[in-house]
């Protein structure tokens, strides 16, 4: 059985011509009839059969699922497989006969109703697709929501678009939901580019909050949106809905969509108003801040934080709205007015990680804008010593050896970076450790010291972010050997 087996995959996948097998051996009517037991349930014949169709060989499939079904016409698995077999094969002739035996044996199965009406579409045979559809929705009661979604999906995918808005429109009507299958009909309209009509729909969904399809909503009305072609109705239909007191949802949409969009004056209108419907929170206010300050908006992202630290001081935002108020001002060369605000920080804050968080800013204003490495090496000293856990302590301890380095203290410098080295650290953090090792002992001319530690770096680290780095230091250092030699 088993070279039978291998015989017939061999003879399928390699694509050998019928006539020339046949000149090897004795004319046969079928070579699955000798090579296998005609036994349905045979599990070994199923896997060939699987095996074909993960290839893609679907004729191969289709010609030994024929076989298989002679033997017993009612095997569901066997007609099922031999259906996407002639789906993939485009062999519609053959599909609607195979479905119409189906439809004889079980005529209430809806999905043996629906496949026959789309091979009778695909076949160009309109009129007999139209009676194949009217025969499944005589089958299924209107406010059957769950047996209706298949037959909806099914007349769009077949391009019936005028038969599915009136069929969804009569599922609305019977169930008294308004919203029944808006998805559905959204994708309808927006095929036929009636954008406006499309947001419509989606808006009540939004009111939904965090079922799929209000996600579903929102993640197209944002795709219409970045869309040129459909982003000036859309928008037309947000800004009229953002008036109405629900529009929490939509003043987001809109706030987000004009951050992305850079028109900022509008952006920040609504995420007032939002944050106004919302109570006050100062969330939306902070999120536009945030956005802003990805997209490198300093001017703006300063702007929020102005507001937020004026009148939230109470709210649980306040905090990250400072923090985020003096990275805005230090990004914008207001090194002053950044300190400042970091030193408020330090005064107003009720949490050790806030108070560590604001050392390390004020210790980053003097190392990377200021310069002024003696200075920042003592803030980051003083966030090692009295806060020593959290993020901000290994960011402190990440950045001492920078002063040593930036100050050309190498000795300094070594030190910290080999102590650092003692730590838990991830692998991209080790590998960074380890790389400006190597580069102390380059700048200490310790060069065999130097080579050897890249070179091991490159192969511990082969998909680091420093490998490049090492291997152009590698083949300097060759080739200052070469010119000495």
């Amino acid at each position: 059985m088993k070279k039978s087996l291998v015989a017939v995959i061999l003879l399928l996948v390699s694509g050998i011509p019928a006539g020339l097998a046949a000149q090897s051996q004795e004319p046969q009517p079928s070579p699955f009839k000798e090579m296998v037991p005609l036994n349905p349930n045979d599990d070994q014949r199923m896997a060939v059969v699987r095996k074909l169709m993960r290839i893609r060989n679907y004729q191969a499939a289709a010609d030994m699922l024929e076989t298989i079904y002679q033997t017993d016409p009612s095997n569901a698995v066997v007609q099922n497989l031999l259906r996407t077999c002639y789906d993939n094969l485009k062999q519609y002739d053959k599909a609607e006969m195979l479905l119409r035996r189906m439809i004889e044996q079980n005529p209430r199965a809806l999905g043996h109703r629906l496949g026959l009406a789309e091979v009778l579409i695909k076949q160009g045979n309109r009129d007999d697709g139209l009676a194949a559809y009217g025969v499944a929705i005589d089958m299924v009661p209107l406010d059957d929501v769950a047996r209706q979604m298949p037959l909806v999906l099914s007349l769009i995918s077949s391009g019936l678009t005028d038969q599915a808005l009136i069929h969804i429109d009569a599922i609305r009507q019977a169930t008294g939901d308004s919203t029944a299958f808006a998805v559905q009909k959204c994708q309808v309209l927006e095929s036929r580019q009636e954008y406006a009509s499309a947001a419509y729909e989606y808006l009540p969904l939004l009111l939904q909050d965090t079922t799929r399809d209000a996600n579903t909503a929102e993640r197209r009305l944002v795709a219409l949106l970045e869309f040129s072609g459909s982003a000036v109705p859309v928008e037309g239909v947000l800004v009229g809905a953002a008036t109405d007191t629900s529009g929490s949802r939509i003043m987001r949409l809109l706030t987000d969509y004009y951050v992305k969009a850079g028109r900022f004056d509008e952006a920040f209108a609504f995420a007032l108003r939002h944050d106004s419907l919302t109570g006050g929170s100062g969330v939306p206010l902070l999120s536009y801040a945030r956005q802003c300050a990805e997209r490198h908006s300093w001017l703006q992202a300063e702007r929020m934080g102005q507001i937020l630290q004026a009148g939230y001081k109470d709210a649980p935002v306040y905090m990250e709205a400072l923090f985020r108020l003096a990275d805005a001002q230090a990004h914008l060369d207001r090194y002053a007015e950044a300190m400042a605000t970091y030193e408020r920080i330090l005064a107003e804050a009720k949490h050790d990680q806030d108070r560590a968080d604001a050392l390390l800013g004020l210790g980053m204003v003097r190392f990377a804008y200021t310069h002024e490495y003696a200075v920042a090496l003592t803030y980051f000293d003083s966030v090692a010593v009295h806060y020593p856990r959290g993020l901000a302590y290994l960011n402190a301890r990440r950045s001492i050896p920078y002063c040593y380095l930036r100050s050309g203290d190498l000795t300094g410098a070594r030190r910290e970076f080999e102590k650092l080295a003692q730590l838990k650290l991830n692998d991209d953090l080790r590998e960074e450790v380890l790389y400006n090792l190597a580069r102390v002992s380059l700048f200490e001319k310790q060069y065999d010291s130097a080579e050897v530690s890249l070179r091991k770096l490159m192969v511990d680290f082969p998909r680091g972010f420093y490998v490049n780095d090492a291997l152009q230091l590698v083949l300097l250092l060759g080739q200052a050997e070469g010119a000495d030699d």
